[in-house]
């Protein structure tokens, strides 16, 4: 922990912007349709590779693809 007063305020500041741009991105993230939502989330969240999330979800891999560039075009929107 800083010793100076002031970087410790600029940190506590970091901190809660953080959690802010977490807490919008959620928030955004509950505004996309579910299928968009399960395809960004499974690859971009839990780690998933493109193949992985399609065989878990069922659907083919370009399915995927498009599904997540959909959903951050949408994002990337939402969040502006």
């Amino acid at each position: 922990m800083p010793d100076d007063p002031a970087a410790l305020a600029s940190d506590d500041g970091r901190e809660v912007e953080v959690v802010d741009a977490r807490i919008a991105v959620y928030a955004a993230l509950r505004r996309l349709p579910a299928d968009q939502a399960e395809a960004i989330l499974a690859v971009d969240v839990y780690g998933l590779s493109v193949s992985e999330a399609a065989e878990v979800l069922g659907i083919a891999s370009g399915t995927v693809k498009s599904r997540r560039a959909r959903a951050r075009s949408r994002l990337s929107r939402l969040l502006r």
